[in-house]
């Protein structure tokens, strides 16, 4: 059997992992016909994205409203992203509020976590920021 693996046993390394989702050859390889995925659905509305919204290189899931800049990046469902702020090379989990002019780069943000403005939180890959779920920051 042939096709993608990784092993994940360090925040790094799940931070890497998930950025991998961006490439669409790692994408395709995990999500194939032949090998269906059995989970509870979660119906929602489409992805808002308004006309400051500056995204590339990025996956985004449903019902998300997209007013600042994400570039490279894995967004979970129901997450917000407001205007002025900047995500790099980040893996932001569902329910999350991104507020104005917040930086984050290098960082992974927990379920249901506030990061308010004018914060700049930056990591490298080798040391990757964790915002806890529920954190206020």
């Amino acid at each position: 059997v042939h096709g993608y693996v990784a092993c994940i046993n360090t925040l790094e390394e799940y931070h890497r992992v998930s950025l991998e989702l961006t490439d669409y050859a790692v994408s395709k390889t995990l999500f194939d016909p032949d090998w269906p995925i059995y989970t509870h659905t979660n119906d929602s509305c489409p992805t808002r994205y308004t006309a400051t919204a500056d995204i590339s290189a990025s996956v985004v899931s449903n019902n998300c409203l997209i007013e600042g800049t994400v570039k490279h990046c894995v967004i979970g469902r129901d997450v917000e992203i407001h205007k002025g702020a900047v995500l790099e090379d980040c893996v932001i989990m569902a329910n999350t509020k991104i507020y104005d002019n917040v930086h984050l780069k290098n960082v992974v943000v927990d379920k249901f976590a506030k990061i308010n403005h004018k914060v700049d939180l930056t990591g490298s890959p080798d040391k990757i920021i964790y915002v806890k779920r529920k954190d206020n920051i």
